[in-house]
């Protein structure tokens, strides 16, 4: 009967652990402060006025710290709040202006908010909250209220060049009765080691050890996000499975200039949506503007200020992949941000297509893309299933529980 309380303590050790590592996870709140407006504008005939001691304050909040060194990331909130002293705009009654470019962040090596572009506005597109510090020449908050009709007018309230403060805080969020569990099963182990504690309850007890030791490798592996980057189409093709790519080549671009897509905002192709606040093509080998030569088929192009395109995918997946390049064959840097707080930033090729393949142990549903400046192209964009989990931790984990149920079944009698 002792063996047996000892392997059932063991069990709730082990589960309940696995229940606090997953419930450690927290949720992150970005909260911004920003300085009193100095330019006022109340012109528009609309109930209250803006003044000087107003300012834009707000936070967002997301699953998961951002990470380290990103740039132009683009920002998915769970929920976020923005007060420019007349009204509130919330995940609940407003969006961004452009979706996938218009909620953006760059964050220096420890993860802290450094520069920011976030433009929102309400469902009735009567009202915005405007702030961005990504130029070093325009800085700036802003909130307004506009009236259309056969004159349309504003009320609104402004601060240039004087930008606010971020701030975050991390919320964990344990599970009460995880942490009973857990207490409740140490307890019990280290009163039956007490009171008998052989050569037998010693065995018991290095098998503990191994087994939590598996599990907690388990959940790292889980809780943390490593992404290995690739520039070799077979490695990364080695590395995953279940390939799904987009070539382009269904799609109607028959002619110079290809602008079915030109100038939208948000373009879907085969369940893939592209966003951009410029221009995008949909082109081919046919195009004469002085194309590279390299060019071939049909591909993506987009050009004009901000460069920033984002992918967002039908489903999360683990691992992307495409090839890049500039469109008149020349060299240039790109940098990709992952939607789950990873990026990189790599090279493009001379006259010649680059590749760029990413696998990651932490799901993401859309990625953004910046060459800083236009005619970047892309084509087979190829995106893949879950890697398999590290068998390091699977090994260390199945031996630990064989060797319980090893004991379990030598000793069952009493």
């Amino acid at each position: 009967m002792k063996k047996l309380l000892t392997v059932l303590a063991v069990a709730v050790v082990v589960t309940s652990s696995l229940g606090i590592s997953t419930s450690a996870w927290a949720t992150t709140t970005y909260s911004y402060t920003g300085n009193n407006f100095n330019i006022i504008e109340n012109i528009g005939n609309i109930s209250g006025t803006y003044d000087t001691s107003m300012s834009l304050t707000g936070w967002f909040e997301v699953a998961s710290p951002i990470a380290g060194n990103a740039t132009n990331l683009f920002i998915a909130p769970l929920s976020y709040s923005f007060y420019d002293g007349r009204n509130t705009y919330t995940n609940l009654n407003s969006g961004p202006y452009y979706p996938g470019d218009s909620f953006k962040v760059w964050t220096d090596s420890t993860g802290n908010i450094i520069n920011w572009y976030i433009v929102i506005y309400n469902n009735e597109d009567t009202g915005s909250v405007q702030t961005a510090n990504y130029s070093a020449s325009y800085p700036y908050d802003q909130g307004f209220i506009h009236v259309s009709g056969p004159t349309t007018t504003r009320d609104g309230g402004k601060v240039f060049n004087n930008p606010g403060v971020w701030t975050s805080t991390t919320t964990p969020t344990p599970i009460p009765g995880a942490l009973v569990l857990f207490g409740s099963g140490l307890l019990g182990l280290v009163g039956i080691g007490r009171k008998k504690f052989r050569r037998e309850a010693m065995k018991r007890v290095l098998i503990i050890l191994w087994v939590l030791l598996g599990a907690g490798l388990l959940m790292a592996d889980s809780a943390s996000a490593v992404t290995t980057y690739y520039s070799n189409q077979s490695d990364w093709t080695s590395a995953v499975t279940g390939i799904t790519t987009e070539s382009y080549e269904s799609y109607p671009w028959n002619y110079s200039g290809g602008d079915y897509l030109y100038n939208k905002p948000s373009v879907a192709l085969g369940g893939i949506t592209y966003s951009f606040a410029g221009n995008i093509y949909g082109t081919n080998s046919n195009v004469v503007l002085n194309d590279a030569p390299y060019l071939s088929g049909k591909y993506l192009l987009w050009q004009n200020s901000p460069n920033l395109m984002t992918v967002t995918l039908p489903n999360p997946v683990n691992a992307i992949a495409f090839k890049y390049g500039d469109f008149f064959g020349g060299s240039k840097n790109l940098s990709v941000s992952l939607g789950n707080g990873d990026s990189t930033t790599v090279g493009t090729l001379s006259n010649s297509y680059a590749f760029f393949g990413a696998v990651s142990d932490t799901a993401f549903a859309s990625f953004s893309l910046d060459a800083g400046n236009n005619f970047l192209i892309i084509d087979d964009l190829s995106r893949a299933a879950t890697p398999t989990p590290i068998p390091g931790a699977l090994v260390l984990f199945g031996s630990g529980l064989l060797g319980l149920v090893g004991i379990g079944r030598k000793r069952f009698k009493k």
